[in-house]
């Protein structure tokens, strides 16, 4: 464990209250980090100013305003660490998570990239939901299918895979599911373990929810960043066989459970209609189907 150096990167636009929890959270950690980097986004708050009187080996960067996706990308572009390990301003972990991830990691060198679960915490303090999920082995599908099941307060990723991933990492200039994105990239070539353990505690969002509207454009605008990634096309296309019609009519069939299941079986027909002239397009449009076809039950049940 002597060379597992973590290289922690902290993006900020801001948020200089909860960064200095974040900051305290990974300097009091069993492992110390070997740097932490702080980008700052372009704040109108005084982000050094914030941070006078923690000490640590803590680095700001400040770029103008670009996005959460650029901020993180510079992190990673200015990080000498084997490892990098990713924490947004407003989250903060458990005192052992980077030694219990960083073990794992250096027990399994075929593991790109780590993950836990998380506490998520209301804006008045209380945990109103704790993550279960446990997960190892090769995650593509079900990250492609299901979508983003990797908490970006939780990743650690080994520095080297990275750099077989061709930078823009996280895909400048999209504000919502940018770490999907490179979650779905590194899927495509490695492993990924998830810890069941809740390691971090994630900060709920004060305000309005984001509508499925807004999160469905910018999902679809992350797969189409990732399919031009080599890697990613070749697993989605490979897995053209394994999406018959039977899995996509059971799909549907479950949906009809729900409310507003109407709609599934006419987003699955369209298509398949695509996916009969264009056989190259098939994988993407039924993967779009079975997406669209959930956000559209989960629309009509919220309604």
């Amino acid at each position: 464990m002597s060379d597992a150096t973590a290289s922690v990167i902290i993006p900020v636009y801001n948020d200089v209250v909860p960064l200095r929890r974040a900051l305290e959270s990974v300097l009091a950690q069993s492992w110390e980090a070997h740097e932490i980097i702080v980008v700052d986004d372009g704040s109108t708050a005084d982000v050094r100013a914030a941070l006078e009187g923690i000490r640590g080996p803590i680095r700001v960067i400040r770029q103008r305003n670009m996005g959460v996706s650029v901020a993180r990308n510079v992190g990673i572009q200015n990080s000498s660490g084997k490892y990098v390990a990713f924490l947004d301003a407003d989250d903060t972990w458990r005192c052992d998570k980077l030694e219990a991830q960083l073990r794992v990691m250096e027990a399994q060198e075929d593991l790109g990239l780590t993950g836990c679960a998380a506490e998520y915490v209301a804006p008045s303090g209380m945990v109103a939901q704790r993550g279960k999920l446990r997960f190892e082995g090769d995650a593509f599908k079900r990250l492609l299918l299901y979508g983003n099941f990797v908490v970006t307060s939780s990743a650690v990723v080994r520095r080297a895979y990275l750099d077989a991933v061709a930078s823009p990492w996280f895909p400048p200039g999209i504000p919502f599911a940018e770490d999907w994105a490179l979650w779905l990239r590194l899927a495509a070539r490695f492993r990924f373990f998830i810890s069941n353990e809740p390691m971090v505690r994630f900060a709920l969002p004060d305000g309005p929810k984001r509508s499925l509207d807004f999160m469905k454009q910018f999902e679809l605008a992350v797969l189409r960043f990732a399919l031009t990634d080599p890697a990613v096309s070749d697993r989605v296309y490979g897995l053209e066989t394994k999406l018959s019609r039977f899995v996509l009519l059971r799909h549907a069939r479950r949906l009809a459970t729900e409310r507003g299941w109407r709609a599934a079986p006419d987003v699955l027909r369209a298509a398949m209609s695509v996916a009969a002239v264009d056989p190259k397009v098939s994988a993407l449009a039924l993967i779009d189907a079975i997406r669209s076809a959930t956000l559209l039950s989960l629309k009509a049940r919220n309604e």
